[in-house]
């Protein structure tokens, strides 16, 4: 049993939705422990459409999502702040696996906390779409008529904790990766793209593992490019400071690599991304040849890396 908040849009704009909206305290417990990993619904807890002025704040969400969904799906939205929170677990299993039956198949290897989305119809740019069908069937026509690709910009998240789902002290599950967007689009101004972000204080404990090279996806096999953890990621992004921020991985073999801040995946590249600042960073425990690559993805020259600090290299 699952339920989501959504909010529809009212007009185009960032003046087109809710306003002052503020989930503060808290505690929401999901017990249906079903999902394998395998399933291709994605559930997201909080779908928001041209919202302003907007806070989640000291709330604990106790194995909420499915594999490959989301917690906040931030499309079109200005001013939004997520503070104080503790994330546990992603799905009710280690074993995350494609998403089968869906085009999306790498999804769930990466999947986030909080994506930053675009206000577009399903299928208009690449395999995601900001509104999930099950979502945009529920617009009226002039609902849908809304969408106009507006950026989410004014985003802070600070000070949350993200860690594994414990049962009798024992892991279930993994932690879900941070925050992240996946869409491409060509041509864009810097105004135009997702940005204005701060990153700042918070502590991830052994996200989802990295992705195998190799997998079976309806039978076929499939050859990925990369193992890694992506913590946080994106394709476009206009000013964003990451800063800091701890990131523990505690448990063997959960990583090959870990990425701070990546932007290597849907083919983006570092054109894309401009404006980015990390500093005062920490990780401990990544092992693997790759690990110490804290940036990741195309040359990287548009990005600034200041004095993280990186520890416990094997």
């Amino acid at each position: 049993q699952t339920f989501t908040f959504y909010s529809r849009p009212t007009g185009k704009g960032y003046n087109g939705g809710i306003k002052n909206f503020h989930w503060k305290g808290g505690k929401i417990v999901r017990t249906d422990k079903k999902d394998n990993g395998s399933k291709p619904l994605i559930y997201t807890l909080f779908s928001l459409v041209h919202a302003q002025n907007i806070s989640f704040e000291n709330t604990v969400y106790d194995g909420i999502q499915n594999v490959s969904g989301h917690n906040y799906d931030i499309i079109g939205c200005k001013n939004v702040v997520i503070k104080n929170n503790k994330y546990y677990g992603y799905g009710f299993t280690k074993n995350v696996k494609p998403d089968i039956g869906n085009n999306s198949g790498q999804h769930p290897f990466y999947s986030e906390i909080i994506e930053l989305d675009f206000p577009y119809k399903p299928g208009k740019v690449g395999d995601f779409s900001a509104f999930g069908l099950e979502v945009w069937n529920l617009f009226t026509a002039k609902q849908k008529s809304y969408s106009d690709d507006i950026p989410s910009r004014n985003i802070s998240v600070l000070n949350n904790t993200i860690a594994p789902k414990k049962e009798k002290g024992k892991a279930i599950s993994y932690s879900q990766n941070l925050i992240g967007s996946h869409v491409k689009r060509n041509n864009m101004k810097n105004s135009q793209k997702t940005g204005d972000i701060l990153i700042k204080g918070n502590t991830i404990e052994n996200p989802c593992p990295v992705r195998p090279l190799t997998f079976k996806q309806k039978g076929k096999k499939v050859t990925t490019s990369v193992e890694w953890n992506g913590i946080m990621h994106f394709t476009e992004l206009d000013r964003c400071v990451i800063e800091n921020n701890t990131i523990k991985i505690n448990e063997k073999g959960i990583a090959k690599r870990t990425s701070l801040f990546s932007f290597g995946e849907y083919n983006s590249d570092a054109s894309k991304i401009q404006g980015v600042i990390v500093k005062n960073n920490k990780i401990s425990g990544a092992k693997g040849k790759y690990s110490q690559k804290i940036l990741w993805g195309g040359s990287g020259k548009q990005v600034i890396e200041l004095e993280s600090k990186v520890t416990g290299w094997k």
